[in-house]
């Protein structure tokens, strides 16, 4: 995935630098392997780079946070696609 498809999923991120969004989605890409996640793939790297990307400075006004669980909505959907592809209890 690339910043600019990362983009067109995530609009919120549009100010944070291209750099970091790719570094995030690197990052993000090694937790989402294509044997494992298939065509959820993508949906997979773009809320975990979200989670990622939340917890830095230029995020720090998305950090949407849940209120009973304590994570970020991003962390809950990215746990909601891992226990549908049949990760189920990987720590992240």
């Amino acid at each position: 995935m690339s910043p600019s498809e990362f983009i067109a999923r995530k609009p919120e991120f549009r100010n944070a630098p291209v750099e970091l969004i790719q570094a995030k989605l690197d990052q993000a890409s090694r937790f989402c392997h294509p044997d494992t996640w298939g065509d959820l793939r993508d949906d997979g790297v773009a809320e975990y780079a979200s989670d990622l990307l939340a917890g830095t400075p230029e995020g720090k006004d998305l950090r949407l946070i849940d209120k009973q669980s304590g994570k970020t909505v991003y962390t809950l959907r990215y746990e909601e696609l891992r226990g549908i592809v049949g990760i189920g209890g990987l720590l992240v």
